[in-house]
């Protein structure tokens, strides 16, 4: 179908207004969900597709919004019900805004009918500032819409798209954020919307006062499934972050998560995790630690550099060994928290591979930091600024795998434990200790149920630790411990 005929077509699409509760709930869900996203927001947000319904609602009133849609119809209506925003009858694969004119871009189950998506995506880029938001929910292939979808296709042999619409190209939840890291858009949340099975088509459907009540009775588990199975969902809402070529992405989604959570436990630890389930899970890091300090020459006075501090989780104890602490950090909001809690604390805001090597320190502590680190080079460089300031010991705690994991996170970059033991080893440092912190509360099976009894799991793995170093099988203990922490000892 030509440009004009899609236009016509949606001119006329846009002047039918149809009843259905039970379609009217689902978008007021996805419109729910945007505006839970967008509440706390200010600056500049653009609209693509802002439609003749209620797209607009999702802005909340501290923010200068801009509207688009290939309809003048929708233009229209739209303006009726919001005439404080600005509207363009505009097509997203040629925006009308110069480059870098806003701070969020909202397209919201519109990508889908555009033709050429990537050039929208491109056009996107171009006019959203760099190190801001962009959110996209699109139809998913793998969901109970889907199925029927493809179903009905292969036994009409036709396409059965929504509302007949001429173009509607759903997708899955890894081809489009494949799709979106191409353009660097990076996600940093996944959200499912609408886990009902479809009720029918048009004419051919269940009567919505049948429909309607289930679906209002079943709400608690939609609202459940979207967080625990956000890959099934009808709809699939990634919200992303643009980062240019010319800025650091993994810097800024750090310096990101701290300004946003400031000081809460999830800024560092699991970000799904309650501060509560985070507690436990720290807790039984720094008993372990504790132990650890005990067994190595590390005497009262010792300088100790905490390399990626956070928000200083391990600074409190290792005060309390009577040493002289240090702490490095890309974050500013991480940093300024740790010197109001600790004003003694002397604190170094640069990467880790950029560390002055003018102070020599006993002991570098890294926790759970070096598989943040996204670049190789950056890595290694860490690793070789480490041992030139280290005149004792590099000390880590991390997950030490030698196999690739099956779920990696956006922001984890995986490097197996002979590589690492490898190239300290280069660097003159070899391990002589080793202690587990964890047997099960972080297990690719428990993980999801560890968030929900996280005492639980702390006096489990406390007890099974305990246990075997009394029977003197800590090699044991070493062996079946998901996480450690070594001790990497400088050669003389």
């Amino acid at each position: 179908m030509k440009k004009e005929e899609i236009k016509k077509f949606y001119e006329k699409y846009h002047e039918n207004e149809t009843f259905n509760p039970v379609v009217n709930f689902m978008q007021q869900e996805r419109c729910n969900m945007l505006r839970s996203l967008l509440k706390d927001i200010s600056g500049k947000i653009l609209v693509i597709g802002c439609d003749s319904q209620d797209e607009m609602n999702i802005i909340n009133k501290t923010c200068k919004a801009t509207g688009i849609d290939l309809s003048k119809v929708a233009i229209k209506k739209s303006k009726e019900k919001y005439p404080e925003f600005e509207y363009y009858v505009a097509n997203a694969t040629n925006l009308p805004f110069p480059d870098n004119s806003f701070d969020y871009v909202v397209c919201s189950e519109v990508i889908e009918h555009i033709s050429e998506a990537e050039r929208a995506l491109q056009e996107i880029r171009r006019v959203l500032k760099n190190g801001k938001t962009f959110i996209v929910t699109t139809p998913n292939w793998l969901s109970w819409y889907g199925l029927a979808r493809k179903i009905a296709e292969m036994f009409l042999r036709k396409p059965c798209t929504a509302g007949d619409q001429p173009i509607d190209n759903w997708s899955t939840p890894f081809g489009l954020k494949k799709t979106l890291l191409k353009y660097n858009f990076n996600p940093t949340l996944v959200r499912g919307i609408w886990y009902y099975p479809p009720f029918g088509k048009g004419k051919k459907q269940i009567p919505w006062k049948v429909t309607l009540p289930t679906v209002k009775l079943l709400y608690p588990f939609e609202v459940l499934l979207r967080t625990i199975f956000p890959w099934f969902g009808h709809m699939i809402l990634f919200k992303t972050r643009l980062i240019k070529s010319d800025d650091h992405f993994d810097y800024r989604y750090w310096r990101d998560r701290h300004e946003q959570k400031q000081g809460l436990l999830s800024t560092v630890g699991q970000r799904t995790y309650s501060d509560k389930a985070n507690f436990y899970i720290y807790k039984l890091v720094k008993e372990q630690y504790d132990k650890l300090l005990n067994k190595i020459d590390l005497p009262k006075g010792s300088k100790i550099l905490d390399g990626g501090c956070g928000i200083g989780l391990y600074i409190d104890l290792l005060l309390s060994k009577g040493y002289e602490v240090d702490a490095a950090d890309i974050s500013s909001d991480a940093l300024i928290y740790l010197k109001e809690k600790n004003p003694l604390i002397n604190i170094i805001a640069k990467p880790l591979f950029l560390l002055p090597d003018n102070k020599k320190y006993d002991a570098i502590h890294c926790f759970d930091v070096l598989y943040h680190i996204l670049d190789d080079n950056e890595w290694r460089l860490t690793l070789k600024s480490f041992s030139k300031i280290a005149r004792k010991y590099i000390i880590l705690h991390e997950r030490f795998l030698n196999k690739k994991p099956i779920v990696i996170s956006n922001h984890i970059k995986f490097r197996s434990y002979s590589h690492l033991k490898e190239e300290l080893g280069r660097l003159d440092f070899e391990e002589c200790i080793s202690i587990p912190t964890h047997f099960m509360s972080l297990r690719l099976l428990t993980y999801k149920i560890n968030k929900f009894c996280p005492k639980f799991f702390y006096i489990l793995d406390k007890n099974f630790f305990n246990i075997l170093e009394k029977k003197n099988l800590a090699i044991l203990a070493n062996k079946f411990g998901s996480h450690h922490i070594k001790v990497f000892r400088k050669i003389k």
